[in-house]
């Protein structure tokens, strides 16, 4: 007879916990992955930065300034971001674009102008340049995510409310 406490692979088991037949055994909680729309927002972050990491790498193979492809990659990232993570998360996403464009401009611009870094002032004023050539980009982002966040919000208590007998009313 084996010993009591140890499993299959011959490692020590919590005392008091049986065994489980292999049948008896149901796949975690955590093993399911959640549904598109019902994303946690930490991946809805990962897809705007992946989308500016993306127009970064572009933005450097086509040795050009930071600017209209990032910027563009980066309203479409949002875009995705904003309708993939859960309704009442999605205004996690508004500050998302905004900052992953800083960063990917500052990287694909200070590989593409090399001699930005002769100088502290050169380097200052070119940052600048490469922040301003996507502000209609961030602006454009970050007002979509406010609209998607805010409509899909708006849609997801207007559900909540007309769910059966169930439902609170509410003062008038």
């Amino acid at each position: 007879m084996s010993e009591p406490w140890l499993n299959d692979a011959d490692t020590r088991r919590e005392p008091g916990r049986r065994r489980l037949p292999a049948d008896d055994r149901r796949p975690a909680a955590s093993d399911a992955s959640p549904r598109w729309g019902q994303l946690p927002p930490g991946r809805g972050i990962v897809f705007v930065a992946g989308a500016a990491g993306l127009g970064a790498l572009l933005t450097i193979i086509t040795r050009s300034d930071p600017g209209l492809l990032l910027g563009l990659l980066v309203v479409v990232g949002t875009m995705a971001a904003s309708l993939a993570v859960s309704a009442r998360r999605a205004y996690l996403m508004i500050p998302a674009p905004a900052l992953a464009y800083l960063v990917a401009a500052a990287l694909s611009g200070l590989i593409h102008d090399r001699a930005a870094d002769t100088s502290r002032t050169v380097l200052a004023i070119n940052a600048g340049r490469w922040f301003a050539s996507g502000f209609l980009a961030m602006t454009a982002a970050t007002s979509l995510a406010v609209v998607i966040a805010g409509l899909r919000m708006l849609h997801s208590s207007r559900g909540r409310q007309s769910r059966g007998p169930g439902r609170r009313q509410l003062p008038r």
